[in-house]
């Protein structure tokens, strides 16, 4: 029997032209041998139209052409336009919030220490994927940094009442609680946003000077260059270092998908990304 290949993962990408790939076997798709840093891998490149037509359980010839490669260590990724249709988009979104939980305390005294103030903060919850659990999880580090705390909801969630007075009976905080609608605007030295999506409207409704942004899928990552000029610093991810020099997205699902190639590959984090 042919020993099959070892890859460590396989990114599935969107060619939004509309010619049609021909050079596997006349199929609506090509595989291509890809390496980041000292990490093997293939890239599947889909065409655009073929999206719409991929079925409930992925499609067969997926797993035709892979079939000479080694994939049971690999860590799945896809663009924004494949995850839904793959059913990987909440296995991508669960990756990129246990990297903001898990390094929260990280991110929160760096982007700290970079600020001019560190008064105030502001939570907004614009996603149905965070819950009130992974809120006072997140402000068990705000609550080191920042003095004054608000929660701007775009929907009432459930608990959130309860976990302002649980913040005020176990650390003596005020959590000052408020209906996106109803917020006042008042420029906060820190904002978190956990969000569907970015929208140009926030900017404006709750103005920061320094924003983190977790949104459900990567849309923002991939937009930006085309974005809006922003009111205050922003930044989205982690930054990390390992075997050469590793695309960030591969990391960032690799410690949820298969951390212990995180070991394999000595990755770590150095630093948060800004959106410029």
């Amino acid at each position: 029997m042919k020993n099959k290949k070892k890859i460590y993962y396989v990114y599935f990408i969107t060619n939004k032209k509309n010619s049609v790939i021909s050079s596997y076997r006349k199929k609506n798709f090509i595989i291509e041998e890809d390496r980041s840093g000292a990490i093997n891998g293939i890239r599947i490149i889909v065409n655009r139209h073929l999206i719409s037509s991929l079925n409930e359980k992925k499609d067969k010839r997926f797993e035709r052409i892979t079939r000479e490669y080694d994939i049971s260590d690999a860590v799945i990724i896809a663009d924004k336009y494949l995850a839904d249709k793959l059913e990987i988009a909440d296995i991508l979104f669960m990756a990129r919030k246990k990297e903001f939980i898990n390094n929260c305390d990280f991110i929160t005294a760096t982007i700290n220490k970079r600020s001019h103030r560190s008064d105030s903060a502001v939570i907004v919850i614009g996603s149905g994927r965070w819950n009130v659990k992974d809120i006072y999880s997140i402000l068990t580090v705000v609550r080191n940094y920042y003095k004054t705390i608000d929660v701007v909801m775009e929907y009432q969630m459930s608990g959130i009442t309860g976990l302002a007075e649980l913040v005020y009976n176990e650390w003596g905080i005020v959590l000052n609680l408020y209906p996106i609608k109803s917020y006042p605007c008042i420029r906060k030295d820190y904002a978190v946003f956990l969000i569907k999506r970015w929208r140009d409207y926030l900017k404006k409704k709750v103005p920061f000077e320094t924003a983190y942004v977790v949104t459900d899928d990567d849309s923002f990552v991939e937009d930006h260059d085309h974005f809006f000029e922003r009111n205050g610093t922003m930044y989205m991810g982690l930054k990390y270092v390992s075997d050469g020099n590793v695309e960030d997205t591969l990391c960032t699902q690799m410690t949820w998908q298969k951390p212990l190639l995180c070991e394999k590959f000595h990755v770590s984090v150095i630093d948060i990304c800004e959106l410029k």
